[in-house]
């Protein structure tokens, strides 16, 4: 282990002011950076704090209080959502449009940000069944780029000073993603561009087939945590021992009868995961995935004795994150 050096409307209306104080919950990974403790319902940890006025600071109680829940105007979906949040053993998971969720969690509260958000294929994403699926469709590059920057921006602000942003993106818009971190981060906070080589997919007669994703690697600041992780050697003289990993990741695609598979439509493999967050978080520290699909990153943080904070809008994406968060911590 080593520590790094880098050369429309929006208030929510809180449906219910009463409630106790926010404790601990037994079983939190302990150690590491944890966000301040306001109060709430319930008496779960959460990392939201603050008092009983503006966003994010008390909530409605619901599901016998193991669940938060407020009503806030989506300006991008133009209606009124309620955002839920529940807790278990080292984690929080909130169903809400992350760019809402993230003004409610305090300012360098958070050690480690990996986001996998659309990748602006224009296509509605379908996976194992009906309720799996969200839509990546966009009218163009611009108003992707500007949902993307939004969030960016509080992806940096959550972050601590030592802390850093994993952010999984393809050709598609990497190198407009790479420009956007460059001005919210600053260049001299690029750390690596990743490639995760997956192997699996088709050819094409009228290009080199597309074999990988990229993931764009950032500083918040000077010094940043950083563990090499290891990989088996290729080389015949180091034949059977390990060698700490490149920029080009080979891990696997997960394959159609793998035990990990939820039916997400773009869910990462596991081993991925744990390679990145073994990598780039310390173990007692808070994860953050602002578009955390079926949970595989939480999963990781959490088994790897970490804090986890998932945000989704999607119901089931929080309820497959949920379900396979409380197989790891026995909830």
């Amino acid at each position: 282990m080593i520590i790094m050096k880098s050369s429309g409307e929006e208030a929510c209306r809180p449906e219910s002011a009463s409630g106790g104080e926010w404790v601990r919950r037994a079983g939190t990974p302990g150690g590491g950076r944890s966000a301040s403790i306001g109060t709430s319902p319930g008496g779960s940890r959460l990392p939201w704090g603050g008092d009983a006025h503006g966003f994010g600071k008390r909530f409605h109680e619901v599901s016998g209080g193991t669940g938060d829940a407020r009503r806030c105007f989506d300006a991008e979906l133009g209606f009124v959502m309620t955002e839920h949040r529940e807790t278990g053993a080292g984690w929080t998971l909130v169903r809400a449009d992350c760019d809402a969720a993230m003004r409610s969690i305090d300012a360098g509260s958070v050690d480690l940000v990996y986001a996998d958000p659309p990748f602006a294929t224009n296509l509605v994403q379908r996976g194992r069944s009906v309720d799996q699926a969200y839509d990546d469709r966009w009218t163009g590059m611009p108003e992707y780029l500007d949902f993307m920057t939004a969030r960016i921006e509080g992806m940096h602000r959550v972050l601590a000073a030592d802390g850093a942003i994993l952010l999984h993106c393809d050709w598609r818009t990497s190198h407009h993603l790479r420009f956007v971190l460059d001005r919210v981060f600053g260049p001299d906070r690029f750390v690596n561009h990743l490639v995760w080589r997956y192997g699996l997919g088709g050819s094409s007669p009228n290009r080199f087939a597309r074999k990988h994703d990229d993931i764009l690697y950032y500083a918040r600041g000077e010094d940043r945590w950083f563990e090499p992780p290891m990989v088996p050697a290729t080389s015949r003289r180091m034949a059977g021992q390990l060698k700490k990993a490149t920029d080009v990741l080979d891990v696997p695609s997960i394959n159609n009868m793998a035990a990990e598979r939820t039916g997400w439509p773009t869910q990462k493999p596991l081993a991925l995961l744990r390679m990145l967050v073994g990598a780039c978080l310390r173990p007692g520290g808070t994860l953050l995935d602002p578009f955390c699909g079926s949970g595989t990153s939480l999963v990781a943080a959490v088994e790897g004795g970490r804090r986890a904070i998932g945000v989704d809008r999607d119901p089931a994406a929080i309820r497959i994150s949920r379900d396979r968060l409380a197989d790891v911590g026995g909830d």
